[in-house]
């Protein structure tokens, strides 16, 4: 999951207030995720999750949760609405850590792509 705009944020409000909001951000993820998920800051404005045993029609629906809660919360000071992309990928045996990562990064890029165009 990457962050639509949070550059704007740093630069408008400064890094303390980016800071606020990845925050808010981690929170609202791990309020929304079960106890089983793994979330965690990727890097900069992402995030990513690992949701064990998920059907990919439930983890769909998860994404679409998380999309609909960040879009309906107010972050920062002051606060403004953040929304962002989220890819989705399956796990496989044979996948690194890398091999994931540069998938859902793709897929994330998809999302953001079919937002913006």
């Amino acid at each position: 999951m990457n962050l639509d705009g949070f550059k704007a944020v740093n630069d408008t409000f400064g890094h303390a207030a980016g800071d606020e909001v990845l925050a808010t951000v981690a929170d609202l993820l791990r309020a929304r995720l079960r106890e089983s998920d793994y979330v965690a800051r990727h890097g900069g404005d992402e995030f990513a999750a690992i949701l064990l045993g998920t059907a990919d029609t439930e983890a769909t629906e998860v994404a679409k949760s998380l999309h609909a809660a960040l879009r309906d919360a107010r972050l920062g000071r002051p606060e403004r609405p953040v929304s962002a992309s989220i890819g989705m990928v399956g796990l496989q045996e044979s996948d690194t850590a890398s091999d994931v990562l540069r998938r859902a990064d793709l897929a994330m890029y998809r999302s953001k792509g079919q937002r913006s165009g």
